[in-house]
């Protein structure tokens, strides 16, 4: 895999000012605390360094909005719509039948 299909920012800095070795089950501490609810996917190049791609896990309750290519098309053209002024308010008895 590419590097740049997951490096978002070239930038880096060191988070700690010792090196972090995994425990005996190789398990790493993080030195930066993780606040939210997250997960990482971790890649590893041919020469050992490690990244650690952060990702929201989607809700089983939602996954079918982003199963569907064209939800997120028709949820980007809203936006759009929305930013340019394509809005109007509407009474919600214009939606009784």
């Amino acid at each position: 895999m590419k590097t740049a299909s997951i490096l978002k920012d070239h930038n880096f800095e060191k988070l700690s000012k010792r090196s972090v070795r995994p425990d005996s089950r190789k398990r790493v501490v993080l030195p930066l605390s993780i606040t939210e609810d997250i997960s990482f996917d971790v890649y590893r190049n041919k020469v050992g360094q490690i990244i650690l791609d952060p990702k929201k896990e989607i809700p089983a309750s939602q996954a079918w909005f982003w199963e569907n290519p064209q939800n997120m098309k028709d949820f980007e053209e809203s936006i759009a719509d929305i930013r340019a002024g394509r809005v109007y308010r509407m009474d919600p008895k214009e939606l009784e039948d």
